[in-house]
């Protein structure tokens, strides 16, 4: 069930620097079983603190390659669902409470199978599973 996510641009969501730091950062010290101490977030967006200081336009360049910037998503199981159904929602294209149920399903049963790929990651993945089930309960009780 190994998928490749870079045909989906990155939205922000973070879940990437979130659970393991990106080679540049690793390679400048970070510790890889925590998340990025380089990570900043801005009104519930995900920048990378090292190219947000970075003023050179030629540096920010190299930084974007060794950060992968721009190649897509780099998460293994793709973007946040959480963070994909917010973009929805700031889209105005909040789904009816029936396609809402299904959508929510369809991921519930993607994490499971991932969960069963890749043992090691079941800590993370329940709670992906939980921040998203928070967020469409939220969202179906305020519809």
């Amino acid at each position: 069930m190994e998928k490749n996510f870079n045909h989906i641009a990155c939205i922000h969501c973070a879940w990437c620097c979130q659970r393991v730091p990106c080679p540049l950062a690793i390679y400048l010290g970070e510790n890889t079983r925590q998340a990025c101490s380089h990570l900043l977030i801005e009104d519930g967006e995900s920048f990378c603190g090292l190219m947000a200081r970075e003023t050179d336009t030629l540096k920010k360049e190299a930084l974007k390659m060794l950060i992968f910037s721009g190649q897509g998503c780099s998460h293994k199981y793709g973007p946040h669902p959480r963070f994909m159904a917010e973009l929805l929602v700031k889209r105005g294209l909040t789904p009816q409470m029936r396609e809402w149920q299904q959508m929510k399903q369809g991921t519930f049963q993607d994490f499971k199978g991932f969960q069963k790929q890749n043992p090691m990651d079941v800590q993370d993945l329940s709670k992906a599973l939980s921040e998203f089930d928070d967020f469409c309960r939220q969202l179906e009780q305020n519809g």
